[in-house]
This record gives C-alpha cells, sequence and structure tokens, in this order.
C-alpha cells in the first residue's frame, strides 16, 4: 500500500486523485485516510466538528452507529494519554475483561476501538512534524496489534468477529500500514480478514462485510478486491427486496421486520460514507443509486424526526441511553453528506405497509404507532438487548409535542403499560427472547389507510390467547382510539393510554367531565370507561433494559393513565387525544366534533368533522346514519369517507389482509 500526501479539502483531493494516484486503489485509499482525518487534521474547526465534539460523554454504548458517531470526535492529546495510561507493556490494557463473554456489549472490543484514536493521532503528530512523539506512539500501537493477533480474541456473537473488529481495526490499519513489519502485516491479514470469511448475507449484514473486503484490497493494493466490494456494496441499493429498503422507504431486515433505528440507520449512514468515498471516481454511485439514498432519507427517515428526536417506535431492540437524541443526530449528519442539507420534514400521515407502522406528523405534534402481523414481526429480544420489549410492536402509540416526552425513560417503565398497548397486568417478569411463547401477532388484519393528510389504522390482535380489535383515527389536531372485544381467559388486562416522564411540579388536570390535561396534551375519555392516573417517582436500572449496562439505579418521575378492564371477554375503550393544547382550549374543545357510530365485533365507525373513517370486519357490512343515509361497506377493510353536498361517499379503501394486491385506491 503506498502512501499519496494528502490535502486540505475535499476540491483538492479530488484534482490529487486525477493528477497523482497512480490506480484507482490509490484513489480510493486517498479519500479513505482523508475521511478518517476529516475532524483531526482537515476540518478541526468546522460547525460539523465542532457540533460531534459537542456529544455528552458515555462509554456504555455499543449502538454501532453511535460508536462511529462518537468515532468522528476530534482526537486530543488528553484522550490518548488516557489511553495510554493502562496500555501495558504486553500490548494489553490492564482495563480490559479479555475473557469477556457477552454477546451485545463483548467488552474485548474496546482493544479496538482504543486502536483507532491512536492510529489518528499518530497522523496528526506526523502532520505537525513530531517525529520523536509519533514514533513513540508508533511503538504502542505496533504492541498492541501484536498482541490482538497473538491472543486473537474470539467473541461469542459472529458480528464482532466479522464485522465490528475488522471494521475498527482495518480503519485503524489504513493509517498505519506502511508503518507495520511486514510480519506482523501478513498475521493480521490472516487473523482480521482471513478467519472469519462468510458471504451470502443480505441487507446492512452484507454491506459491512464488503466494506471490510474494501478495507482488506485497500491495505493489499487489489483492484480487483476492491472492485467486487464496491459492486457487492451498491448492489444493496435498491429497493423491493425482503431485507433492505422497503417500496415504502421503510428498511427491513432479519426478515419482515422494522429496523429503521438498527439496521437501516446503520445501512444509511454507511452508505453516505461510500458515496463520498468513490465520489470523482470510476466507482462513484449511479445517479439513481444515489436518489434511493436521498428518497430513503426524506421519504423515510423524515417522517420518524420530531424536533431533535427519533422516534421511539424506530428504535426496535436498540434502547440505549440517550439514543433518540444520538440517532437524530446521525440522520441529520448523513442528510448533509448525501443532500447538502437536512432530511424534510414532512406533515400529514403515512402507514408503512412494509413495517405495520403509522406516523402522523402536523405543525405542532407527531404521533406513531407500531403494530405486528402474520406478515411483519414485531420486535426482537437479541443479545442481551431490549429484554423488556416483549409488547413493544402490540400497538403502541407515541405522542409527541416537546420531543422529549420519552427521553431515557425506559429503566423506569412498566413494560405492560407502553403507551397505546392492552396487556395482561401480572406481577410476573415480562417475557424475553428464551420464552418464546406467541412471539408475533397472528392476526392478518392490521393495516392503514391515508389521504396524504388525514388516515385510519387498525389492527386485529391475537396473542397469548389475548384477543382485540384497536383503531386509530388521525386529523390535523387529534386522534381518535377505539378497542374492542377485549377477550382475556386467564388475567386482568388493562390499556395505556398514556406513560411518560414528568417532573415533581407535573400534574394531572381536570379541565371538565372526561377531559384531562398533562403538561399540553389533552385526554378525551369518550364513553364510561374511568381512567386511572397518577404521577409516581420510579426506579429503575438501565441493566434491565439492556443487558451491555453496569447496573446502576436511576429515579425519575413518570405520568401515566390507563384503563382498568379487568377480567373480561367483551372489553372496550373510546378515547381522543388532543396535543398542543392549553388548559384553556382544552376546556372550550368542541367534543361534538368526535362522534362515535359504531365500536363492535363487525364495525369500528368514527366521525370527525366531515370525515368517516370505519374498519370493517364482515363483507356486506352497512350503516345508517341519523340522517337516513345508509352507508354499505362491500368488503371487510378500511375505508375514507367523505361528506359531499349531504351525502357521505367512499374515497380510498385498503384491504389489510391482502397488502400485496390490495393498494390504497379510490372508490369514486
Amino acid at each position: 500500500m503506498k502512501r499519496i500526501a494528502l490535502c486540505a479539502s475535499l476540491g483538492l483531493l479530488t484534482s490529487i486523485n486525477v493528477a497523482y494516484a497512480d490506480s484507482i486503489v490509490d484513489s480510493i485509499l486517498v479519500n479513505y485516510e482523508h475521511m478518517l482525518l476529516v475532524s483531526d487534521i482537515y476540518d478541526r474547526n468546522t460547525s460539523y466538528t465542532k457540533e460531534i465534539n459537542q456529544l455528552p460523554e458515555d462509554e456504555e454504548f455499543s449502538d454501532r452507529c453511535i460508536v462511529e458517531l462518537y468515532q468522528r470526535q476530534t482526537v486530543t492529546a488528553e484522550n490518548i494519554a488516557r489511553i495510554l495510561s493502562t496500555l501495558q507493556p504486553n500490548g494489553a490494557w490492564s482495563d480490559i475483561n479479555y475473557q469477556d463473554k457477552t454477546r451485545s456489549g463483548w467488552k474485548v472490543k474496546e482493544h479496538a476501538e482504543r486502536l483507532l484514536p491512536m492510529c489518528r493521532y499518530y497522523r496528526v503528530l506526523t502532520d505537525e512534524k513530531k517525529s520523536q512523539e509519533a514514533k513513540s506512539l508508533l511503538s504502542r500501537i505496533t504492541q498492541a496489534l501484536q498482541y490482538w493477533v497473538d491472543a486473537n480474541p474470539i467473541s461469542p456473537n459472529w458480528w464482532h468477529n466479522e464485522v465490528g473488529v475488522p471494521k475498527t481495526l482495518g480503519n485503524a490499519l489504513v493509517l498505519v500500514w506502511d508503518e507495520l513489519p511486514t510480519t506482523l502485516q501478513s498475521r493480521i491479514m490472516k487473523v482480521l480478514f482471513e478467519q472469519h470469511v462468510r458471504f451470502g448475507m443480505t441487507g446492512q449484514n452484507k454491506v459491512w462485510k464488503a466494506g471490510n473486503m474494501l478495507i482488506r484490497a485497500l491495505l493489499s493494493n487489489d483492484k480487483a478486491m476492491l472492485t467486487k466490494a464496491r459492486n457487492t456494496i451498491a448492489s444493496e441499493i435498491t429497493t423491493g427486496q425482503k431485507e433492505g429498503i422497503q417500496r415504502d422507504w421503510s428498511f427491513c431486515q432479519h426478515g419482515q421486520q422494522q429496523q429503521l433505528g438498527n439496521y437501516g440507520l446503520a445501512f444509511v449512514s454507511t452508505m453516505s460514507f461510500y458515496d463520498e468515498l468513490f465520489q470523482h471516481t470510476s466507482l462513484a454511485f449511479s445517479d439513481e443509486q444515489r436518489s434511493i439514498l436521498r428518497n430513503l432519507i426524506d421519504k423515510g427517515y423524515g417522517w420518524t424526526l420530531w424536533k431533535k428526536h427519533f422516534d421511539v417506535n424506530c428504535l426496535n431492540r436498540q434502547l440505549f441511553r440517550n439514543v433518540a437524541t444520538n440517532k437524530y443526530q446521525i440522520i441529520q449528519l448523513t442528510s448533509r453528506s448525501l443532500k447538502g442539507t437536512e432530511a424534510a420534514v414532512p406533515t400529514g400521515n403515512k402507514y408503512f405497509p412494509s413495517s405495520d407502522m403509522t406516523i402522523q406528523r402536523t405543525e405542532h405534534w407527531m404521533a406513531s404507532i407500531k403494530m405486528a402481523s402474520n406478515r411483519v414481526i414485531g420486535c426482537e429480544q437479541l443479545n442481551g438487548d431490549n429484554l423488556q420489549g416483549y409488547y413493544t410492536a402490540d400497538g403502541a402509540t407515541y405522542v409527541y409535542t416537546t420531543g422529549n416526552e420519552y427521553d431515557n425513560i425506559f429503566p423506569l417503565w412498566d413494560w405492560r403499560k407502553i403507551p397505546g398497548i392492552t396487556c395482561y397486568q401480572s406481577d410476573k417478569p415480562v417475557p424475553n427472547e428464551r420464552a418464546r411463547i406467541d412471539r408475533g401477532n397472528k392476526s392478518d388484519f392490521v393495516g392503514g389507510l391515508s389521504d396524504g393528510s388525514l388516515g385510519i389504522t387498525a389492527m386485529q390482535l391475537n396473542r397469548n390467547k389475548l384477543q382485540a380489535k384497536k383503531f386509530w383515527a388521525f386529523t390535523d389536531d387529534l386522534m381518535v382510539c377505539l378497542e374492542t372485544e377485549i377477550k382475556t381467559d386467564s388475567l386482568p388486562v388493562a390499556t395505556t393510554i398514556e406513560q411518560c416522564n414528568a417532573t415533581p411540579e407535573s400534574k394531572w388536570l381536570e379541565c371538565g367531565k372526561n377531559r384531562y390535561l398533562l403538561h399540553d396534551k389533552g385526554y378525551l375519555i369518550l364513553d364510561d370507561n374511568k381512567p386511572i392516573y397518577n404521577i409516581k417517582e420510579k426506579t429503575g436500572d438501565w441493566h434491565q433494559i439492556m443487558s451491555t449496562y453496569k447496573p446502576r439505579t436511576i429515579k425519575g418521575h413518570v405520568a401515566t393513565m390507563y384503563i382498568n378492564h379487568g377480567m373480561t371477554h367483551q372489553g372496550t375503550y373510546q378515547y381522543a387525544i388532543v396535543p398542543h393544547v392549553t388548559k384553556k382550549t382544552l376546556k372550550r374543545f368542541d367534543s361534538d366534533r368526535i362522534k362515535v357510530f359504531a365500536n363492535n365485533s363487525k364495525l369500528q365507525l368514527v366521525q370527525v368533522d366531515k370525515t368517516l373513517f370505519a374498519a370493517v370486519y364482515a363483507n356486506g357490512e352497512q350503516f345508517t346514519i341519523k340522517n337516513g343515509q345508509t352507508i354499505k361497506f362491500p368488503y371487510s377493510g378500511l375505508y375514507l369517507l367523505k361528506k359531499v353536498k349531504k351525502e357521505w361517499e367512499p374515497i380510498k379503501f385498503y384491504n389489510p389482509t391482502q397488502p400485496s394486491t390490495s393498494e390504497a385506491y379510490s372508490t369514486h
């Protein structure tokens, strides 16, 4: 591998590639080194670098995206002094447990994560002509690399062996490869890149593996391998595959399972790196591929962002500290790289059929619903992650105004009272991955229908012998929630309306009959149910949520509202949430705008202003409105109806049991 002098700007970098690089391998190598050293040498004082450097410190995360976000921070002499303080003469760190067998937050990987800033700082020292300091640091780098290849640590989780460690160490090696002894280079190639070779994967796992092949190609000056790696990476920039970017601009991995915040975010941020890496070379992505990536940002991720936070329903198993704000940062940095601007901020209603998810966005609030069906996997509890998240896709409904409603709340939650879900109430532990009982919803009647601004979502729940029919209707200023036929045969059940962060000063305020205010959200009970509501100081432990964290008790206040159905075979509820209100405006709210005409086993029918929202569970159902008009629903499914003159006319229909063949269409 031949090092080429780097320049200080991407514009000059392009000319160097053209004028002086001997091959495409050299061109990509120049770009790669520049991108690794952006915050250390070339763009140290930009707003981008300053924004990254201001991220809060946290040493206990294992989310790859967040790890790489923090790895973009400028490396300082203080960082290196702290790293070197525990590095022993044999190349091991005294404070790393090299016997650790944790699957998710494998502690041994910290060895690689410390070598990367050391190699970056070595390049800083050489750039500043501090040869003696650089020589001393290179000696320590060599010792640490030698220890790794001699010890050859193996994680019980294949991902660290085949993806994570080779990627981190590979980035480090790109910066110092020519300075290493040839015998060490040979051992590194064998241990890091040859003993764990496995292909045939899909989605982001395939991209990660190909990325490590690309690093190997750069180190070995192999043009054919570089081209193969690039083509493998680019092959995943497409839509409609079982795993990867979906046609609705969500992202699935591990089967038909929404992974926007995990594998999807890793995918789009990784692709933004390669997009920049390959620019102005013969390996550059095509215009069509770049358009797909930009659409994934604007038509997918743009819906998931609210006031510098990322939607909880898109996190799947990655419930880390500060996760909502960190992932927001990653999305926006990725968007700037791919588009030159931040992600577009849409308004309206969108249902993602590939992921059984609905999002409503307005100027003042956002809501999201996560569901599962016999087509879509709801979530995963894997490698010690998401230990309490068994019920997170049973209709979880989050409503945001400030954005911080659910920040870091996970250790304090009652996980049988996730907002929006109907769930068994018990003191027993929440089922986890080892239980493997009824992991999914056994119903196919799960879906959503939208006209762009308004929308309806429905979910027939059939899991663990608990059954129910759930319904949501969205307008630009409220959402109506219904449920009927709640059936249980073993334990009492409850439906949670809200469970969010609070303060010691927070209060539930009664603002008239069956009207309640918390912060700036109003809750209207539309039937005879009496909600139970409270604000309590609670204690919790992050280790009980994500096993990678050390046990540590935290405290905080949580506001909860729920309906206790008890043991029931015909339970129901009807309520509305009106965000962005005050005590005064909630008292004045005209509840006559909402009319619940039906909430039974065959039909759920709601009118809000001049729109009817209907979930129909039987063919040929009909209903007579008070004005005498009889509305006929020929098929089971979801309907939107608008008032035209004095008559209700259906304008859209969707059959959620056949989403692949039954797109939403006009009935005119």
